[in-house]
């Protein structure tokens, strides 16, 4: 669904296994994405245990999280989970789920 420039993405998993979407790999029941220009802005997963692309893992656990958001902004990563600990991460390249998407988002700044 595109709306304001954004574009929102509902990934929903049958199975135990990684899901690819986007050039990112998940391990969850419910993922929901939002980009803009081709970069992930934000992220809503549910019972997940893992979230990356081609620059490393957003978050990856060995149990289900019941969730975690991530926001991707000018400063950083932050993400929030229902452990209640939240973490910031100053790499923006893990927007961009694959280098030829970061690539392309390059070349059309």
């Amino acid at each position: 669904m595109e709306h304001k420039g954004f574009r929102d993405y509902l990934a929903l998993s049958t199975s135990d296994g990684s899901t690819e979407f986007l050039g990112f790999q998940m391990e969850g029941e419910v993922f929901w994405l939002r980009t803009k220009d081709g970069a992930l802005t934000q992220l809503l997963a549910i019972n997940a245990r893992r979230f990356s692309g081609a620059h490393g893992a957003l978050f990856e656990n060995s149990e289900p999280l019941p969730y975690v958001w991530a926001s991707f902004g000018d400063e950083g990563i932050v993400i929030k989970s229902s452990d209640a600990e939240v973490s910031r991460k100053n790499s923006l390249a893990f927007c961009y789920g694959s280098d030829a998407q970061l690539n392309h988002a390059e070349q059309t700044e």
